[in-house]
């Protein structure tokens, strides 16, 4: 359904049983477990074998060397791409951000895409800085939607549409 992309510097390619340990242990690590969800390798296995989810691996071009993981949700039935999932190794040299616009061209020029959007932790300042500086519209915040260590979390919902999307 869905191909491989590319970014300036990044190779975006399908996730296999091999990655499978590679995600968990970015899952698990101190930096990245306050902000994303951790999931059993049955899961992450389901996740590759499914039509409607992709489970991405991130890699530097010229090395090949795995920098992190994505995992969208595609809804054909009301054309919507999620990014539900994002997992970066190698911090603050922009690949985040590199790697969402990427996934944002991708979504709106493969297939029927309207509507891109994703949540993010109230907490999470430097993914909350990057959807917005991507054009993403904040449109709401789901109030103590999570609990994490014991503490409420409000989720904030941020989406673009394809009509905004400005390559």
């Amino acid at each position: 359904m869905f191909n491989v992309f590319t970014s300036e510097r990044l190779l975006i390619r399908n996730a296999n049983e091999t990655d499978i340990e590679y995600i968990m242990d970015l899952e698990n690590q101190d930096e990245n477990k306050g902000f994303v969800y951790n999931e059993s390798f049955e899961t992450h296995l389901k996740q590759i074998k499914s039509e409607n989810e992709l489970l991405f691996i991130v890699e530097e071009a010229k090395s090949k060397d795995k920098v992190g993981f994505i995992l969208s949700v595609v809804d054909e039935l009301s054309d919507v791409f999620e990014l539900r999932r994002i997992v970066i190794e190698k911090k603050s040299l922009g690949y985040g951000t590199e790697v969402i616009k990427g996934l944002m061209k991708y979504a709106f020029n493969n297939g029927e895409t309207n509507r891109f959007w994703l949540d993010a932790f109230s907490n999470n300042d430097k993914g909350i800085h990057i959807y917005e500086k991507l054009g993403m519209t904040r449109e709401g915040i789901l109030r103590e939607a999570h609990k994490v260590d014991g503490k409420y979390i409000d989720l904030i919902v941020f989406s673009i549409l394809k009509s905004e999307f400005k390559e």
